[in-house]
This record gives structure tokens, sequence and C-alpha cells, in this order.
């Protein structure tokens, strides 16, 4: 008999972990890649990149009808990617899982796609973040867009039974 897979479930956990570490009052999110031999690749959280200083980033001031935080920030999904890519883990990116505590966003995904990795699991459990209805059918569109061979796979996690 073969047991559950609890492994997503820990990962997803380390998600929760990474997102705590963002000072972003609202907006909470965490993401980690493993490769398909079970190590981690890359991991991240919505913030700003190592080389600004959080601390100065004007979390709840507006500008142009949007919150200043987004001239600074980029997501966990993305921060994931190039922490992956600073650690020399390109080649494994195409074998490799995405697990994130939010479903990505248009963005994201076209961040996701672009670096070859192919599945995607993230917890359903959490309020989505700029991940709208249109949003969304964007999200959608991209993924029936693309060519043959190239398949990403998003999915929520599901506790084994």
């Amino acid at each position: 008999m073969r047991q559950p897979d609890h492994k997503p479930s820990v990962y997803l956990g380390l998600c929760r972990q990474m997102a705590r570490l963002s000072r972003d009052g609202n907006t909470q999110v965490g993401a980690v890649i493993i490769g398909s031999d079970g190590r981690m690749c890359g991991i991240g959280y919505n913030g700003p990149p190592p080389q600004v200083d959080d601390a100065k980033v004007l979390w709840n001031e507006r500008h142009d009808d949007l919150p200043s935080k987004y001239t600074a920030l980029i997501h966990a999904d993305e921060a994931a990617i190039l922490d992956s890519l600073r650690k020399g883990h390109a080649r494994d990116l195409p074998t490799a899982t995405m697990y994130v505590t939010g479903k990505p966003c248009s963005h994201c995904m076209l961040r996701i796609i672009n670096a070859g990795i192919r599945r995607v699991v993230y917890d359903p459990g959490v309020k989505p973040r700029c991940v709208g209805l249109i949003d969304q059918k964007k999200t959608a569109h991209l993924l029936s867009i693309l060519k043959p061979g190239c398949e990403v796979t998003v999915e929520p996690y599901e506790e084994p039974a």
C-alpha cells in the first residue's frame, strides 16, 4: 500500500513561514521551488529586492491611485525564481515544482513560464492576492496559448486521504 505524500504540505508550510518575512501589512506571500530530486532550488517572499532597503519603502502611502509599495516590490513567485537562478539552478527549473501560498497572478505566471517551471501548487485556503477576475482571465488565456510541449500545470493543494 502506497503511503500518502505529505511533503507538499511541508513545502506549503515553508511557504507560509517565508511569507512572514514580508513587511507588507496587507499581503504576505511565500514561495519555494523544489527540484525533482527533492532539493530546494529557491525561496522568496513578496517584498523589495535585496538591494532595496525595505525599511524605507512607503508601505501605506498611495501614488497615482496605487500603493507606493508597488514601485519597489516583487512578488514571491518571481523572488523564488531569481533566488534559484542566483544559486545556479536554472537547469533544474523545468523539472521543479513551485509551491506558493496563493494562486499566481498573470504577471508571475509569465515569469514562471519563462523560467521553464512546469508545475505550480498553491494553497487554496489563502485569500487571493492581486488575482481578481480580470487577472484570472489573463492567466487562463496565457496558459491556453502556450506552444505544444510547454504546458504548465497550476493546481490547488489537496490533503491526501
